[in-house]
């Protein structure tokens, strides 16, 4: 059995769906879910195994198995392939590599990516100076190893040359962003950080300089390419997802040597941000795997400024959070190389986030002096407007009222006022696809095979405009077995689905309702497309007759019968 017919065979579309998202069984054998794919926050993905297909009628997206992993998580199909047979526990067969010629430009990009991985790694090996610096980070050999760390030379050609020799061109050294506008090496005299997307494959890469210039920054990240984007990767969630999902929460932290610190300490759900701020795209990539994030920040100014902003918009992403205060050192790394044992039980006392920040806001600060109050209200009157329920609201203004001894009707005020200032983005939420009543129809026909049988007598499908919707009725008036009209059908990949999406939407409209009212909605529909039907082409024969007046007798002929046929639907 060939892969895609064997994964099919181990794995239902439920199976797939339920590692993005939770999902909500419901009468009629189908299960909803919020959609992965947009902004949703009510269920909008209807998820059905018989169809073996996952659709969002919301933003119009979804697929089969393969379809859906493709969009998850943005990847090939032959990535879906890997991704599913790793969940099926499906050993795949090893095939020949195709050649340099067959692989498109992004596969390009990954291959150079991990070349110059293992030139890294290499170069460690022989750097005194770069293990010395590994050493004082109390990293053992392994965990280097394990999250692939290397050194990147001093030298400005050092890549450049490597890549040279393995038939690599200057565009595409460029295009990964390992050279600079200059053809030398982008990252000279650091300790390389490979970046894994959450495929598991090498996309990117961060430096921590160790060199003697004063000038040079003291991390430097990958640009943005066709394989990398910072707002969207998450440094060490390729290694944590499973434990991250497993234990229903992930940690967030600010670099990569606090990533490493933690796992090494035995801390597996921890993920940094590589420098950058917390986004929208981190956040909605968490939530497929936690409903809760552990901010653990650095604890000077700029990281608490950090830790308030990551908060707003965990919360505006429907995530709860946690904060962990660091004890001892300035962030997870210091702190850990300082006192282990400390820290572990800091995170044992993990805080609940909006109490946290509360209580950090006002530490330090008088609340019976106006600056100080506003300086507290600037801070926590945004995270609290992101909360999701009034009530949560109310319950919070109400706390910090009594700390601040101001009414709570001064607060909201000042809160509501923060909607005004608010960036709103551009598109907030996706554009519904409208489906047709002519859909809808074929949606019932497909689903209920005893309106097909009665569709095949009234429905006046020699009036339908030629296209896919009179091709696909055509196609199942000439079905027999009724049993599985889907099955029946002609068509693959995505035309069939096409199908199925159009029978899902039936199903979920009318599928849970009494067969009296399926019957009746059934009846409105052919109706009114029947009505429909005949005013159509009764337009075209008139202005038929205006352009062909020599036509026009026969035209009135038809239009008659077009007439008394009106008539008829007007009757019933």
């Amino acid at each position: 059995m060939d892969p895609v017919s064997e994964l099919k065979s181990r794995l239902n579309i439920t199976d797939v769906v339920r590692g993005y998202s939770t999902l909500v069984p419901q009468s009629n054998g189908t299960a909803k879910c919020v959609c992965p794919f947009h902004d949703d926050h009510h269920p909008s993905m209807i998820v059905d195994d018989r169809k073996g297909l996952a659709w969002c009628f919301a933003c119009n997206t979804g697929g089969d198995i393969f379809g859906f992993v493709q969009k998850a998580e943005n990847c090939s199909f032959s990535e879906a392939i890997h991704l599913l047979a790793e969940k099926a526990g499906l050993t795949l067969e090893k095939r020949a590599m195709p050649t340099q010629q067959q692989k498109d430009e992004k596969e390009r990009l990954y291959d150079i990516l991990e070349e110059a991985t293992t030139f890294f790694q290499k170069q460690l090996v022989e750097s005194k100076k770069a293990k010395k610096v590994l050493s004082e980070r109390k990293l053992s050999d392994e965990i280097l190893q394990k999250w692939r760390v290397g050194y990147a030379p001093d030298a400005g050609h050092s890549l450049e040359k490597h890549l040279l020799e393995k038939k690599y061109s200057h565009k595409e050294m460029l295009e990964s962003g390992l050279l600079n506008t200059e053809n030398r090496d982008k990252f000279r005299s650091r300790l390389m950080f490979p970046i894994l997307n959450h495929l598991g494959r090498v996309c990117g890469f961060g430096g921590r300089y160790i060199g003697t210039s004063d000038k040079a920054p003291k991390y430097l990240n990958s640009p943005q390419t066709p394989v990398f984007n910072k707002s969207d990767i998450l440094y060490g969630l390729h290694l944590s997802k499973d434990v991250i999902k497993e234990e229903g929460f992930a940690i967030v932290v600010e670099g990569y040597f606090d990533v490493l610190a933690c796992h090494a300490a035995g801390i597996e759900t921890a993920v940094a941000i590589n420098g950058v701020a917390f986004t929208d795209q981190h956040a909605r990539r968490l939530r497929r795997f936690a409903k809760t994030i552990t901010f653990a920040l650095d604890i000077d100014s700029a990281g608490q400024m950090a830790t308030r902003k990551s908060a707003q918009i965990a919360l505006k992403n429907g995530l709860k959070i946690e904060l962990l205060t660091i004890p001892g050192g300035k962030d997870p790394d210091e702190s850990l190389r300082q006192n282990k044992e400390e820290f572990l039980l800091a995170l044992e006392k993990k805080e609940p986030g909006v109490e946290g920040l509360i209580a950090r806001s006002f530490a330090n600060r008088d609340p019976s002096l106006l600056e100080d109050k506003k300086k507290i209200l600037d801070e926590l009157l945004p995270i609290i407007h992101h909360l999701p329920r009034d009530i949560e609201k109310d319950h919070y203004l109400q706390h910090i009222s009594q700390k601040l001894g101001t009414g709570t009707s001064v607060l909201s005020r000042e809160m509501q006022e923060l909607s005004r200032f608010e960036e709103v983005p551009v598109v907030r939420t996706p554009v519904r696809k409208t489906v047709t009543l002519l859909e809808y129809f074929l949606g019932m026909l497909l689903t209920f095979p005893s309106f097909l049988e009665d569709a095949k007598a009234r429905f006046l499908d020699a009036l339908l405009p030629i296209g896919r919707e009179r091709s696909l009725y055509l196609q199942m008036k000439k079905i027999t077995n009724q049993n599985n009209i889907l099955e029946a059908l002609e068509g693959e990949g995505e035309e069939k689905n096409a199908w199925k999406v159009l029978s899902l939407y039936a199903q979920d409209r009318i599928g849970t309702l009494p067969e009296k009212i399926q019957k009746e909605e059934y009846e409105k529909a052919l109706q009114s497309l029947n009505r429909s039907l005949v005013l159509q082409k009764q337009r075209y024969l008139t202005q038929k007759m205006k352009e062909s007046p020599t036509e026009a007798n026969e035209i009135l002929i038809q239009l008659n019968e077009l007439n008394k046929i009106l008539g008829k639907i007007h009757e019933s």
